[in-house]
């Protein structure tokens, strides 16, 4: 990096500092570990704590040699003070330093991209992408359910270029912009492969991914890569021979054992032969990205100490360890550190029973480590008869574990339909609020699968019957048997700035059946990836919240609760744990949608100013919690 290009940012591999510390103004400040005696090599790429540090800082971190023999983790550049620097990265240590850069012999390690090209797909807006031997061209097309990729394409042969054309159909996808990359998957033909996404919308939801892939006879074939929580699949060459890896996330610990935000899902490899995907985590030459994947989960809580004993995080760490390796060591630690009395548990049935049809007697809470060695097994970490100790003891699982190698295949041509994460609860939960006398608002998700809901209005539960579903915007319409006794005021227009509160019923059996009231500002006018028919807000939600009211200083309602961002996956991808960062559809889109139904609502005229604690009343007047049982 050239000097005075601005400020980078250091991770400390070791709390000793060197004289690089001593520079002079407008410099990096870093401190390093030492290399070890005689070793002629840098960092092994992928396979030490440093580079796994250097992970939990995105994209543009890496692992420096100075000119004394230490390594240092650096970011940037990036302009300002460290003051300003601990602002935007939570996770930055106590021992991080600024330099300009001077005194480092080399770059050891940094993150590779195996995309050959990329580009953004947008309705009406082509992409175009070329590498060497294949030249794409890919149009978004509308279709009566979810919309349609057509790619038409060239690729280079002996006889000249040969051209094809091919669809992928993504089902009930939203108007989201989407992504098309260019990364050679498949070492079984000549072409890279094409690859393109699809955000479905939602809280917490969902990316699918398609593939598609040169045959040996030249057609080509759709290969479903799968649905994955948030962005969805990443591409790593992880053995360095050229074909990248599929890296995808085990969300089925999602609401597992904690809530999502505070849930960690395991990092799983996969590669894609033909047009099968194998999971291939458990192959040993692979055994140092799981490895790196651990350390970077024990840094997060190295900075975070309070996550050794949350239950959600300590899950998906000694699944990480198990498989990599380290599961006996893990175990033990998480005996010493779990929460006993947490709620976030699933229940089981004592005798063979269909699902849903436990009898009440025979269902049973078991602590959390019988029901994550249950959780573990279920999902190939650990085999059943590599388990003989009972799970309250301090006994641990082997070392070892072996993942099974599921297959899954794609019929030409695909439809891709994006599934919501795992979860382990029968029942959904959510809110939603009367917009007539006998029409309650809340989002798709919440009934996603039920044709009938349970409501309860001031804890008196009713029957509801699902009436519309938009999923392209997550809401829904439920034609409620119990009539409302206030119903919510809809506002269009809110600012940047506004103070706003949020009305909901998370953790419904935890937290107060009465309700929760939140306040916070709109700290955005548009969404993620500058979504505008979203709010960003600084209101604290939880699980449950979705479908709820958010309303202004009021009392009328700006918008519906929707979603919030996983801090700790987002801590791990840019090295910030955000705070507080959630969001709701606007107003103005809820109201299109009533419309549409031939729902007339009542305007927001009202602009005095109310105290919290009366907005609070209002919105717990027309506010229903919401369970869904598909």
């Amino acid at each position: 990096m050239a000097a005075g290009s601005g400020i980078a940012y250091c991770r400390l591999s070791s709390r000793r500092y060197s004289p690089v510390a001593h520079l002079a103004p407008t410099r990096r400040i870093c401190a390093f570990q030492k290399a070890g005696r005689g070793s002629s090599s840098p960092v092994p790429p992928g396979s030490t704590k440093r580079s796994a540090i250097a992970r939990v800082y995105g994209a543009d971190a890496r692992v420096t040699l100075a000119n004394n023999g230490w390594y240092a983790v650096m970011l940037g550049p990036r302009q300002g003070s460290l003051d300003q620097a601990r602002k935007n990265v939570v996770l930055l240590p106590a021992d991080a330093l600024l330099s300009r850069g001077k005194g480092y012999v080399a770059t050891v390690w940094r993150p590779s991209s195996p995309i050959l090209a990329s580009a953004t797909l947008n309705q009406g807006s082509p992409a175009h992408l070329a590498t060497a031997g294949l030249v794409v061209s890919v149009v978004r097309e509308s279709a009566s359910s979810g919309w349609i990729a057509h790619i038409r394409g060239a690729t280079r042969s002996p006889t000249g270029p040969r051209t094809f054309e091919a669809r992928v159909h993504f089902d009930a996808a939203a108007a989201y912009p989407s992504s098309v990359k260019l990364v050679e998957l498949d070492s079984s033909n000549q072409t890279p492969e094409i690859v393109l996404d699809s955000y479905s919308g939602g809280a917490h939801c969902c990316t699918s991914t398609a593939a598609l892939v040169e045959q040996y006879d030249s057609s080509w074939r759709t290969v479903d890569l799968g649905t994955g929580d948030g962005e969805g699949i990443n591409f790593e060459d992880v053995n360095g021979d050229g074909v990248s890896e599929i890296i995808t996330y085990d969300d089925s610990f999602l609401y597992a054992f904690s809530d999502y935000a505070s849930s960690i899902s395991p990092i799983k490899i996969g590669t894609l032969t033909g047009s099968v995907v194998t999971d291939i985590t458990h192959r040993s030459d692979l055994r140092h990205r799981l490895i790196q994947s651990l350390r970077g989960l024990e840094f997060i809580a190295k900075q975070s100490p309070s996550l050794w004993s949350e239950n959600g995080f300590l899950a998906g760490w000694v699944a990480t360890a198990t498989v990599a390796g380290e599961g006996a060591a893990a175990w033990s630690r998480m005996l010493s550190n779990y929460q006993p009395d947490s709620i976030f548990l699933p229940t089981y049935c004592r005798i063979e029973a269909p699902e849903g049809q436990c009898p009440e007697d025979q269902r049973y809470t078991p602590p959390f480590p019988e029901a994550l060695r249950r959780h573990l097994i279920a999902h190939g970490y650990l085999e059943a008869e590599q388990v003989s100790a009972p799970a309250q003891t301090a006994q641990a699982p082997p070392a070892s574990a072996t993942v099974p190698t599921p297959q899954s295949t794609a019929a030409e041509p695909a439809a891709v339909s994006p599934k919501p994460p795992e979860k382990n609860a029968e029942a959904v939960s959510g809110t939603g609020f009367y917009v007539t006398r006998d029409r309650i608002l809340t989002n798709a998700h919440v009934v996603e699968g039920c044709e009938a809901v349970t409501t309860a209005l001031e804890g008196h539960p009713a029957t509801g019957r699902v009436a519309a579903r938009d999923t392209t915007n997550d809401l829904a319409l439920i034609e409620a048997a119990q009539p409302a006794t206030a119903v919510a005021r809809m506002r269009t227009g809110i600012r940047l700035g506004e103070d706003v509160a949020a009305f909901g019923y998370p953790l419904r059996g935890v937290l107060a059946s009465t309700g929760n009231f939140t306040r916070g500002t709109v700290t955005a006018t548009a969404g993620l990836n500058d979504d505008s028919r979203h709010l960003q807000i600084s209101a604290p939600v939880q699980p449950g919240n979705s479908g709820g009211p958010l309303l202004d200083e009021s009392g009328n309602v700006v918008g519906v609760i929707v979603a919030k961002l996983n801090a700790l996956k987002v801590a791990i991808v840019t090295a910030d744990i955000p705070q507080n960062i959630n969001f709701a559809i606007k107003a103005s889109i809820a109201q299109s949608f009533l419309e549409s139904n031939n729902v007339t609502t009542t305007p927001g005229s009202q602009t005095t100013p109310m105290k919290p604690a009366d907005i609070a009343a209002m919105a717990q007047s027309f506010s229903v919690a919401i369970e869904c049982s598909p």
